[in-house]
C-alpha cells in the first residue's frame, strides 16, 4: 500500500507539489492526470528518489515503511520505481525488428533462430529501466546495461530478477567504466541527450569488439521533429516538458561523420515516419527519427 500525506516538494527553490495526499491500496491502479506543470512528473521523481527534488513537508509510506528515508535503490528493491515512457516498441514500429534484421544480416544467422545472440555479448547504453536489455537477453545475449542514473539501474535489476533474467546493470558513464568489449552495442534515443557527442561515440566505439555491430536511434534535427516531438508531444503533455532540446538533435550526416571519426562505417539509415492511416512506421523518410547500424 502507498500512502501519501500532505506532501510538499520543490526543485531549485520552486514549489511544485503543495499538500498532495493520496492512498493507493493493494491491487488498485491509479492514473495521475493534469496539464503541464501540475506536478505529475515531479510526484513520480519524488517517489522514485530522483536527486534534486526536495521534500519540504509531509510523509510517504510504502507498505508501512517510511519511503522518504530509503535510498533510490532500496525503494526499487522494495517494489517502487519509475518506469519510463520510452518503450522498445511504439505502435507500428519495432526497434527489435530492426535489431533482429541487423543481427541476422551482420552475422549471417538463421532468420528463424529463436536465440540468434546465443554466445554473444551485448551492451545497452542508456538502458533506463531495462526495456531493451530484457529482450536482448531473451535473444540469447549475455547482456550488460549501463545508465547514468542509479535509480534506473536499480529498478531494472529488480525487474530482471523478477523475470528470471541474468542481466548485469551498472550505474555510470560508459566512457568511465572498465567493462571490456561487446559483440553488440546499442544506444537507443540517447545521443540527443549527450553534450559531448564525439566523446560519446568514441566511448561506444571503444566498447565494440572486432567485427561487432552497433545500433543507434535518435531524432533528426528537422522542422518536422521540432513540430511533433517538442511542440506537440511536450505541448500535449505526452512527455515531460524539457525532455528534448531540438538544437541537440543530430542529423544522419552529422552522426555519420562522428562514426567515421571513430573508425566506424554507418549503414543506411531507416526512418520512423507518421501517417494518420498507419501511425508510426519504419520508412525511408528520415525527417522525424531514424535508426542506423555501424561497424
Amino acid at each position: 500500500m502507498l500512502k501519501i500525506d500532505n506532501l510538499h516538494a520543490e526543485i531549485d527553490g520552486k514549489t511544485i507539489l503543495n499538500g498532495l495526499s493520496l492512498e493507493v491500496l493493494a491491487g488498485e491502479v491509479h492514473a495521475i492526470m493534469g496539464p503541464n506543470g501540475a506536478g505529475k512528473s515531479t510526484l513520480a521523481y519524488v517517489l522514485g528518489g530522483r536527486p534534486g527534488y526536495e521534500v519540504t513537508q509531509g510523509s510517504v509510506e510504502f507498505n508501512g515503511i517510511d519511503l522518504l528515508d530509503m535510498e533510490p535503490h532500496e525503494r526499487a528493491a522494495a517494489g517502487l520505481f519509475l518506469g519510463f515512457q520510452y518503450p522498445v516498441e511504439i505502435p507500428g514500429v519495432s526497434n527489435l525488428q530492426f535489431l533482429r534484421e541487423a543481427i541476422d544480416l551482420h552475422w549471417a544467422g538463421d532468420i528463424e533462430a529463436r536465440r540468434p545472440l546465443a554466445g554473444k555479448s551485448a551492451l545497452d547504453v542508456g538502458c533506463g529501466a531495462g526495456l531493451l536489455c530484457e529482450p536482448l537477453s531473451r535473444l540469447g545475449a549475455d547482456v550488460t546495461g549501463v545508465d547514468a542514473a542509479p535509480e534506473n539501474t536499480a529498478a531494472a535489476a529488480v525487474h530482471a530478477d523478477g523475470a528470471g533474467l541474468d542481466i548485469r546493470y551498472i550505474a555510470g558513464e560508459v566512457g568511465a567504466l572498465d567493462i571490456g568489449t561487446f559483440d553488440l552495442v546499442t544506444a537507443m534515443e540517447v545521443i540527443e541527450h549527450v553534450a559531448d557527442k564525439p566523446a560519446f561515440i568514441a566511448a561506444l566505439a571503444g566498447r565494440l569488439a572486432p567485427d561487432g555491430l552497433m545500433v543507434l536511434s535518435t531524432p533528426n534535427r528537422t522542422p518536422q521533429s521540432r513540430l511533433l516531438m517538442i511542440g506537440a508531444a511536450e505541448g500535449l503533455g505526452m512527455i515531460p516538458k524539457g525532455t528534448h532540446h531540438w538544437d541537440d538533435f543530430i542529423t544522419p550526416e552529422e552522426l555519420g561523420a562522428l562514426l567515421d571519426d571513430a573508425g566506424l562505417e554507418m549503414g543506411e539509415p531507416r526512418g520512423i515516419s507518421f501517417r494518420p492511416d498507419k501511425g508510426l512506421h519504419l520508412s525511408a523518410d528520415l525527417s522525424l527519427n531514424y535508426l542506423v547500424t555501424a561497424r
